[in-house]
């Protein structure tokens, strides 16, 4: 990983976190419309390249989705890209989600 990280928790939002998604389901609820996007390998339960960065998936189970973008990104795109992916899982699944910003710097932000 490069200095550029930026760290998401996707999680329900009524009293459930988990969101476990069947595998067959990734490509269609992990790319985020709207972004061209690319599956590339390498570690994590999903990878992507958007541009130069990597967003790599995480189903921490119990807890929801870590999504980690490494690369040239700002803020602005990555909290627009977490929302827009939080969406597709809130589809997915049939419930409410929530996101929350958990790193680089700062306490947890919700939004």
């Amino acid at each position: 990983m490069n200095a550029n990280v930026r760290e998401y928790l996707i999680s329900g939002d009524d009293g459930e976190h988990d969101l476990g998604i069947h595998v067959d389901l990734y490509d269609r609820t992990l790319s985020p419309v709207g972004w061209q996007s690319e599956r590339i390998p390498g570690w994590g339960t999903y990878r992507l390249r958007i541009g130069s960065t990597d967003l790599i998936f995480s189903d921490e189970p119990g807890f929801g989705w870590q999504v980690v973008f490494d690369g040239d990104i700002s803020e602005t795109d990555a909290d627009a890209i977490a929302a827009v992916i939080a969406g597709q899982l809130g589809i997915a699944t049939g419930r409410p989600v929530q996101v929350t910003y958990i790193a680089p710097d700062g306490p947890p932000i919700r939004f």
